[in-house]
């Protein structure tokens, strides 16, 4: 399962990047890097049975109670 979500992704890279570097846009690339690896090991730690948690419960703290926000 991992040589084929490593396949997957090289895959993808190799459709995207050549045409963001043949056109020198340093700042898409470096973004478009950054959430790639994000995806890329957030997809290997579900492989690997890993639990990640919700992102929602992220933004009810800040929402909540670094905001001071009720949304109720």
């Amino acid at each position: 399962m991992v040589v084929l979500l490593v396949g997957i992704f090289s895959f993808m890279a190799l459709m995207d990047l050549p045409a963001l570097i043949k056109e020198k846009n340093i700042k898409e690339i470096i973004v478009y890097g950054v959430f790639f690896i994000l995806a890329l090991v957030m997809s290997m730690l579900l492989v690997f049975g890993v639990e990640i948690p919700s992102p929602v419960k992220f933004f009810e703290f800040i929402i909540g109670d670094v905001l001071h926000l009720s949304y109720e």
